[in-house]
């Protein structure tokens, strides 16, 4: 049995709060969410990332989502996809490595999380430098832009944040993707 789920999927630099969002959005839904498999990556493998890690990254996400879908209720909510590497890729690489896309599922609607709460060092943070975090949500909306992907940007609080992520799933699913 398959079913049509619309896919949404937390976007943005590191420390912007995609990851906080994930599992209070999927129980808002009632759903199943797919968290971000490159922080576990680089917890397994370390964080000196080149291009053949980047797209093992990506393709792997890509292929949680698509494992993911069967199982969802009406929405799948994602923590990151290949899009989301891209960015990465371009902070650290400064291109997106051929194949890196291949095989991503499509995804319906993308919430952009916003630089405006404090950076945190996890231990596995990056890009500390507010002139960096800028490039990095500039390389988010690029690849965004580029793919021609339905986007929309959260920002304030987390319960700001999280109104405005319901509001605009509410209205994909009223709307259609």
């Amino acid at each position: 049995m398959t079913n049509h789920c619309l896919t949404i999927c937390l976007h943005g630099p590191e420390s912007t709060g995609k990851s906080t969002l994930s599992d209070p959005l999927a129980r808002r839904f009632g759903t199943i969410w797919v968290p971000e498999y490159g922080r576990v990556y680089c917890e397994l493998n370390g964080y000196d990332l080149d291009a053949d890690d980047l797209i093992t990254i990506a393709q792997t996400q890509s292929a949680m989502i698509r494992t993911a879908l069967p199982w969802c209720d009406r929405l799948l909510i994602v923590d990151t996809d290949a899009l989301t590497t891209a960015a990465w890729s371009i902070m650290i690489l400064g291109h997106v490595p051929d194949g890196l896309l291949d095989g991503m599922p499509a995804i319906d609607l993308y919430l952009l999380t916003d630089l405006d709460v404090p950076w945190e060092d996890d231990g596995t943070r990056y890009f500390p430098d507010p002139a960096d975090r800028r490039r990095f949500m500039a390389a988010c909306e690029a690849v965004l832009d580029e793919a021609g992907a339905k986007w929309v940007r959260l920002n304030g609080d987390v319960e700001t944040r999280t109104a405005l992520a319901v509001t605009a799933i509410e209205a994909l699913g009223e709307g259609g993707a």
